[in-house]
């Protein structure tokens, strides 16, 4: 048996085909168990083949997204994509992370919130010597 390192899966497509694959796999099979239908009348509920579902069920599928999106909204589960840099993910696979960053924690500030009207307001620190960077805020 060829067995590929962990490099080598997170770089080969099929890993991650057959990942997503058996997450929906597991969806599917846990909304069938926690709603008591049958994989036949969740078929046709979704208005697909019993033998599509089958597909579905034993793996055997690529489907195009149109259709993931549409099997995942269909258990209550909306799929969320993001994309990772590969080598950051191999490395928090092998359990190697970011090293933390030191924090400072300042002193006590007193901040004023001045209204002007609805969508406006102005900001005064009223600590002597003290400054209030804020950064990424929302």
């Amino acid at each position: 048996m060829n067995f590929l390192s962990l490099d080598e899966r997170y770089h080969d497509a099929d890993f991650w085909t057959s990942k997503i694959q058996l997450e929906l796999f597991r969806l599917i099979k846990n909304h069938l168990e926690s709603t008591g239908l049958s994989q036949n009348k969740f078929a046709e509920q979704l208005g697909v083949s019993k033998g599509y579902m089958s597909q579905v069920l034993n793996g055997n599928f690529d489907h195009r997204l149109s259709k993931l999106v549409g099997l995942a909204l269909a258990v209550g589960k909306v799929p969320m994509i993001q994309y990772e840099e590969i080598d950051k993910v191999i490395k928090l696979a092998k359990g190697e992370y970011e090293p933390l960053r030191s924090t400072y924690v300042s002193q006590s500030q007193s901040i004023v919130f001045e209204e002007h009207n609805p969508d406006t307001g102005v900001l005064h620190n009223e600590t002597p010597g003290s400054n209030i960077i804020f950064k990424d805020v929302a």
